[in-house]
């Protein structure tokens, strides 16, 4: 995988692709994060993986802390939530949450109706 980085591919994002109806994906939390990091690490690329990511701020934190994953990546809480990443920032206490997760304009009165 080190040659991904040498032909300059900057960032990987590990996921998985249905392209067979036989395939036995092992659906769970966190179930693509041993792929993900057995790939940033072969590759020496920083990157993310988005499927099935916790959901829980503590343990999406720790997986950036702990340098497991570099970034990381939701889809489908965003399509249910799209202020997902200001609970997740609320939950973990981040000062000014609003200013660090929402656009300028929304964040002003978000932080005014506390």
């Amino acid at each position: 995988l080190r040659h991904l980085k040498d032909e300059g591919l900057d960032f990987v994002d590990v996921s998985v692709g249905f392209n067979t109806p036989l395939a036995k994906i092992p659906w769970g939390n966190n179930f693509l994060l041993p792929t993900a990091e057995r790939v940033l690490r072969e590759s020496g690329l920083p990157g993310s993986t988005s499927w099935y990511l916790t959901r829980e701020a503590e343990e999406a934190d720790a997986l950036i802390r702990d340098g497991r994953l570099d970034l990381i990546t939701y889809a489908r809480p965003l399509l249910e939530n799209p202020h997902f990443p200001y609970a997740l920032a609320k939950k973990l206490g981040i000062e000014n949450a609003s200013w660090a997760t929402l656009p300028a304009s929304y964040a002003h009165w978000v932080a005014r109706y506390r």
